[in-house]
């Protein structure tokens, strides 16, 4: 029964990324099979993570993205690109050996008044 309901998980989302409407694209998903909940009774579910793209015609990747500066409903776009011009641009993300990416998000305090 867990192999059917993963199998199930992974067809249906390869279908609708498959479809034109929404990506149009071969995908790859990373999921994890849970069989208990929180308090501790059977409840088999899979989670999963979805990538944002996708493999098109195997020469092209396409991929959506979100627009920070547009407001409103409009913000994701999709966008394809040459295989060679996508790995190029995703390495420039990929830092060398030995460093280590920190992000920290610090709140300005708002303005005191007078």
């Amino acid at each position: 029964m867990y192999c059917l309901l993963m199998k199930a998980a992974g067809q249906t989302l390869s279908v609708i990324a498959n479809d034109a409407k929404h990506l149009g694209a071969q995908i790859g998903t990373t999921m994890v099979l849970h069989t208990w909940g929180s308090a501790m009774v059977q409840h088999p579910n899979v989670h999963c993570i979805v990538p944002g793209g996708g493999i098109k015609n195997d020469e092209q990747v396409t991929f959506t993205y979100k627009d920070y500066r547009r407001k409103g409903d409009n913000r994701h776009k999709t966008m394809q690109l040459d295989t060679d011009e996508f790995i190029r641009r995703f390495m420039l993300h990929v830092l060398p050996a030995g460093f280590h990416r920190i992000r920290l998000y610090l709140p300005r305090a708002p303005p005191k008044s007078n």
